[in-house]
Protein backbone atom coordinates (compact mmCIF):
# COMPACT_ATOMS: atom_id res chain seq x y z
CA UNK A 1 0.00 0.00 0.00
CA UNK A 2 1.64 3.44 -1.16
CA UNK A 3 1.91 5.84 1.54
CA UNK A 4 1.31 9.34 1.84
CA UNK A 5 3.43 12.09 3.11
CA UNK A 6 1.25 14.53 4.16
CA UNK A 7 4.23 17.51 4.23
CA UNK A 8 4.52 17.18 1.07
CA UNK A 9 0.87 17.30 0.21
CA UNK A 10 0.45 20.32 2.88
CA UNK A 11 2.94 21.98 1.37
CA UNK A 12 2.21 21.92 -2.20
CA UNK A 13 -1.44 23.21 -1.19
CA UNK A 14 0.15 26.03 0.49
CA UNK A 15 2.03 27.78 -2.29
CA UNK A 16 -1.47 28.03 -4.53
CA UNK A 17 -3.43 29.05 -1.83
CA UNK A 18 -0.93 32.06 -1.25
CA UNK A 19 -1.19 33.20 -4.72
CA UNK A 20 -5.12 33.03 -4.52
CA UNK A 21 -5.18 35.37 -1.48
CA UNK A 22 -2.88 38.29 -3.32
CA UNK A 23 -5.31 37.58 -6.24
CA UNK A 24 -8.15 38.29 -4.09
CA UNK A 25 -6.55 40.95 -2.24
CA UNK A 26 -6.09 42.18 -5.61
CA UNK A 27 -10.08 41.66 -6.85
CA UNK A 28 -11.03 43.35 -3.33
CA UNK A 29 -8.77 46.51 -3.34
CA UNK A 30 -9.20 47.21 -7.39
CA UNK A 31 -12.74 48.90 -7.19
CA UNK A 32 -11.28 51.24 -4.57
CA UNK A 33 -8.37 51.92 -5.93
CA UNK A 34 -9.73 53.18 -8.69
CA UNK A 35 -13.34 54.78 -7.64
CA UNK A 36 -11.47 56.68 -4.32
CA UNK A 37 -8.17 56.68 -5.79
CA UNK A 38 -6.86 55.17 -2.29
CA UNK A 39 -5.75 51.87 -0.84
CA UNK A 40 -7.05 51.80 2.84
CA UNK A 41 -5.30 50.13 5.74
CA UNK A 42 -8.09 47.57 6.63
CA UNK A 43 -7.41 45.55 3.66
CA UNK A 44 -3.46 46.95 3.13
CA UNK A 45 -1.91 46.12 6.46
CA UNK A 46 -3.66 42.86 7.46
CA UNK A 47 -2.95 41.32 4.77
CA UNK A 48 0.98 41.94 5.70
CA UNK A 49 0.73 39.57 9.04
CA UNK A 50 -1.79 36.97 6.56
CA UNK A 51 0.87 36.71 3.70
CA UNK A 52 3.72 36.54 5.91
CA UNK A 53 2.25 33.83 8.00
CA UNK A 54 1.50 32.13 4.63
CA UNK A 55 4.83 32.56 3.22
CA UNK A 56 6.48 31.37 6.81
CA UNK A 57 4.35 28.23 6.91
CA UNK A 58 4.88 27.22 3.24
CA UNK A 59 8.88 28.15 3.79
CA UNK A 60 8.97 25.84 7.50
CA UNK A 61 6.49 22.69 5.28
CA UNK A 62 9.03 23.02 2.72
CA UNK A 63 11.83 23.50 4.51
CA UNK A 64 13.12 26.40 2.32
CA UNK A 65 14.35 29.38 4.48
CA UNK A 66 16.44 30.33 1.50
CA UNK A 67 12.58 31.45 0.33
CA UNK A 68 11.64 33.20 2.74
CA UNK A 69 14.97 35.12 3.46
CA UNK A 70 14.52 36.12 -0.24
CA UNK A 71 10.74 37.25 0.18
CA UNK A 72 11.87 39.57 2.77
CA UNK A 73 14.77 40.75 0.55
CA UNK A 74 12.08 41.15 -2.35
CA UNK A 75 9.19 42.77 -0.08
CA UNK A 76 12.29 45.45 1.64
CA UNK A 77 13.44 46.38 -1.73
CA UNK A 78 10.23 46.90 -3.91
CA UNK A 79 8.94 48.73 -0.75
CA UNK A 80 12.23 50.97 -0.29
CA UNK A 81 11.79 51.80 -4.26
CA UNK A 82 8.49 52.59 -4.41
CA UNK A 83 8.64 55.12 -0.98
CA UNK A 84 11.62 56.75 -2.76
CA UNK A 85 9.07 57.31 -5.76
CA UNK A 86 6.44 58.66 -3.66
CA UNK A 87 8.86 61.16 -1.49
CA UNK A 88 10.58 62.19 -5.02
CA UNK A 89 7.04 62.83 -6.44
CA UNK A 90 4.16 63.06 -3.48
CA UNK A 91 1.32 63.90 -5.89
CA UNK A 92 2.45 60.24 -8.31
CA UNK A 93 1.78 58.05 -5.45
CA UNK A 94 0.42 57.68 -2.56
CA UNK A 95 1.61 55.34 0.72
CA UNK A 96 -1.08 52.79 -0.09
CA UNK A 97 0.62 51.87 -3.27
CA UNK A 98 4.13 51.94 -1.53
CA UNK A 99 2.79 49.70 1.06
CA UNK A 100 1.24 47.63 -1.90
CA UNK A 101 4.17 47.21 -3.83
CA UNK A 102 6.26 45.38 -0.26
CA UNK A 103 3.09 42.83 -0.52
CA UNK A 104 4.01 42.05 -3.94
CA UNK A 105 7.70 41.92 -3.63
CA UNK A 106 7.38 39.34 -0.89
CA UNK A 107 5.34 36.81 -3.10
CA UNK A 108 7.02 37.56 -5.73
CA UNK A 109 10.59 37.63 -4.01
CA UNK A 110 9.62 33.93 -2.76
CA UNK A 111 8.40 32.44 -5.87
CA UNK A 112 11.65 33.66 -7.66
CA UNK A 113 14.16 36.84 -8.07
Amino acid sequence: MPTINMRAVIAEAIGPFILVFFGSLGVASAPLAVQHKRLPNVIVLPSCGVLAALLTSAAAWQDRWSDLLRAALGASILFAVFFALALAYPAGMGFGDVKLAGLLGGVLGYLSW
